[in-house]
């Protein structure tokens, strides 16, 4: 998915997946947290970065700091 778009809503992911909304929360806000995606209230995930050196970057910053 390019950067900007945003991702299904959480229910719609729930389904997908066959799981409760409550893992795709936390799902969620890891990749907020690893600044992959942003979340706003009342609006689906938007997705601020699909670079996996970036990804991988937080991966070995959180990991090894």
């Amino acid at each position: 998915m390019k950067s900007g778009s945003f991702l299904p809503s959480q229910q719609l992911l729930a389904d997908q997946f066959s799981t409760s909304s409550r893992p795709i929360r936390e799902a969620l806000k890891l990749l907020e947290a690893k600044g992959l995606v942003t979340i706003s209230q009342g609006r689906r995930a938007q997705i601020k970065s699909n670079s996996l050196s970036q990804y991988v970057e937080s991966i070995f910053n959180n990991d090894y700091q």
